[in-house]
């Protein structure tokens, strides 16, 4: 009998653990309380159909361009910081609904941004420009 006591103890001792370490498994991720604003959107209908936005944003932090489904998205910023303007462009293929994450200058006094999306399906895709503080 004692040693189904110490087997007990054990399990009691390993399920609370599991628990312990199950509950950080599902702690939200880094970054989820960033709340983001879109700040300029554009939709097109069809295949091969571009959808367009651009627009300023003062005193970023975070930008980032999404789009609602496949597409191959593309992308200019000019970011002002004092008397310098930084220039970024890019593009990507996104198989799906996605977000592209866009470096920022630490401090920039503003960002002049412009994007287009060429719709990978046959449904309607909207491309945003999002901002966070």
């Amino acid at each position: 009998m004692p040693t189904s006591r110490r087997t007990s103890g054990y399990q009691v001792v390993v399920l609370s653990l599991l628990l312990s370490i199950g509950g950080l498994a599902i702690a939200a991720p880094a970054g989820a309380g960033t709340k983001w604003t879109v700040v300029s959107s554009g939709k097109a209908t069809g295949s091969n159909s571009l959808a367009n936005t651009n627009t300023e944003v003062m005193n970023p932090v975070k930008i980032e361009v999404t789009v609602t489904g496949p597409a191959l998205v593309q992308w200019s910023m000019d970011c002002v910081k004092g008397s310098k303007v930084i220039m970024t462009k890019g593009k990507t293929t996104l198989k799906g609904a996605g977000a592209i994450k866009l470096k920022v200058a630490k401090s920039s006094n503003n960002c002049q941004l412009a994007a287009n999306a060429l719709n990978g399906g046959p449904g309607q895709l909207t491309l945003s420009i999002k901002s966070a503080e």
